[in-house]
């Protein structure tokens, strides 16, 4: 019996080009029974199926495994929608390098029999929870699996960023803006910022000065 039996297809929209790749891939999970779930994007592609959409709240509610077919930035999406039912995500890359969706559509049939049959290592990623709050008012509190930016709104101007660690006082600068990075997300902005690339499985964050 397969480790996973309730399966979320996400797929990146605006791209014909993953169109064989989504069918394939629901063609397979279709022929082992398993209970699958798919956004509206997908559900387009796979209209010969005549497949209901769900959203990815949905899917996060349904699924104990998210196929995300696309690329890193796909994948992002997924995750914001995943992360608070601890869903695990898997990713299939299409077209250039990613870094997180790591499974070619060339691979993906034996890579399948191989998840699917309980054979392989699972890797936790580093999460940040941010909270803003104006003037002891909470507005919004947020994950974010790559980073988060603090800047000014509308215009780009120097502003001040006092920085403090659990109550203690790291640093006071002026700058455009400040980059709080994961390891995850050390190789995006904050890389492009000036900032450390961080293995992925440390627990750990990027602060870059804009």
């Amino acid at each position: 019996m397969s480790t996973f039996t309730n399966i979320g297809i996400i797929s990146k929209p605006d791209d014909p080009l993953i169109s064989d790749t989504v069918r394939a891939l629901y063609r397979y999970l279709s022929e082992r029974s398993l209970h699958i779930s798919v956004d509206d994007v997908t559900a387009t592609l796979i209209d010969q199926y005549s497949v209901g959409a769900s959203s990815t709240e949905e899917i996060a509610q349904s699924s104990n495994l998210v196929i995300v077919v696309g690329g890193d930035g796909t994948l992002l999406y997924a995750a914001h929608s995943m992360i608070e039912k601890g869903i695990p995500l898997l990713g299939v890359n299409l077209g250039r390098l990613g870094f997180l969706a790591e499974i070619s559509p060339n691979n993906i049939e034996k890579e399948l029999d191989q998840i699917l049959a309980g054979h392989f290592i699972e890797e936790r990623r580093f999460v940040l929870q941010t909270t803003l709050i104006r003037e002891g008012e909470t507005h919004r509190v947020a994950n974010a699996v790559n980073d988060v930016v603090v800047h000014a709104m509308q215009m780009v101007r120097m502003i001040e960023i006092e920085t403090r660690i659990d109550g203690q006082h790291v640093d006071t600068l002026r700058a455009d803006g400040y980059i709080v990075s994961t390891p995850t997300g050390s190789t995006a902005y904050a890389l492009s910022g000036g900032g450390p690339i961080l293995h992925p499985s440390l627990r750990a964050i990027v602060l870059v000065p804009l």
